[in-house]
C-alpha cells in the first residue's frame, strides 16, 4: 500500500511538472508586443489623442488593403505643367482618405494623403520626390537618383500637435536604401491654414468625376 501511494505521488508530481512545462512553452509563443488595437478595433468616433490618430490611421490602411472601402477619382492636366489623380476613399458614404498623386514637369512627383474623420483631416502625409541623373555613378550611363522628402502632420481639432520630416536619397545603382531604417525628425509646424487650404480644395471636389484641365 505504501509503495502504491508513493507511485501515485510520483505520477502526480510528474504530471504537474509536465503541465507547467507545457504552460511555459505556450507562454514563450505569445508575442511580447500586443497586437495593434486598430487591427481588431474600430476607428474612434473622435480624435482626441495621438493614440486615436494612430488607431484610425492603421484601421483605414487595413480596410483599404482589404478593399473594404468604395472609391471615386478624377484626373487633371494643367497645360502640361502639372497633372495628377485625386482619389477619394469612403466607408458607408463617410470620407476616410483623400489621395492626391501628381507630377510637375518631368522631374518632380508627389503623393499627398489626407486621412479624414468627421470631414476633418487628422493625419496628413506628404511624399515628394525629385529625380535627376546621378553624376556619382560613373560605371553606369543613365543612372538616376531620387531625393525624397516625407512629411507627417498630426492634427487634433484642426490644430497641429506634432510635425515630423524624413529625407533620404535612393539610387538606381548600388545598395538599396531602406526608408524604414531612417528616423523621422521633429520639425517646426507650418501654419495650419496652409495645410487646410489644400485639403479644402480637394474636399470641395469630392463629387467631381472625369477629367479636369486644372485643379
Amino acid at each position: 500500500m505504501k509503495y502504491a501511494i508513493i507511485a501515485l505521488l510520483l505520477l502526480f508530481t510528474t504530471a504537474c511538472e509536465n503541465q507547467e512545462k507545457q504552460k511555459e512553452d505556450v507562454l514563450t509563443e505569445i508575442p511580447t508586443t500586443p497586437p495593434s488595437k486598430s487591427v481588431e478595433g474600430e476607428i474612434p468616433l473622435k480624435i482626441q489623442s495621438l493614440g486615436d490618430v494612430k488607431q484610425a490611421y492603421e484601421k483605414t490602411n487595413l480596410d483599404i488593403t482589404h478593399n473594404r472601402y468604395t472609391s471615386s477619382s478624377f484626373t487633371y492636366n494643367c497645360n502640361g505643367e502639372r497633372g495628377g489623380t485625386v482619389t477619394y476613399y469612403l466607408n458607408d458614404n463617410k470620407l476616410r482618405l483623400i489621395e492626391h498623386a501628381y507630377n510637375e514637369y518631368s522631374h518632380n512627383e508627389a503623393v499627398d494623403r489626407y486621412y479624414v474623420l468627421n470631414n476633418q483631416p487628422y493625419f496628413i502625409f506628404y511624399k515628394h520626390t525629385t529625380w535627376q541623373f546621378d553624376g556619382e555613378a560613373e560605371e553606369e550611363e543613365g543612372a538616376t537618383k531620387d531625393d525624397i522628402s516625407e512629411k507627417r502632420y498630426y492634427l487634433i481639432n484642426n490644430s497641429l500637435t506634432e510635425c515630423l520630416e524624413k529625407k533620404y536619397t535612393t539610387r538606381s545603382t548600388g545598395k538599396a536604401t531602406d526608408p524604414d531604417g531612417i528616423g523621422n525628425k521633429t520639425v517646426s509646424c507650418p501654419p495650419v491654414n496652409e495645410l487646410l487650404e489644400d485639403f479644402t480644395k480637394l474636399y470641395e471636389n469630392k463629387d467631381t468625376r472625369g477629367k479636369l484641365e486644372c485643379l
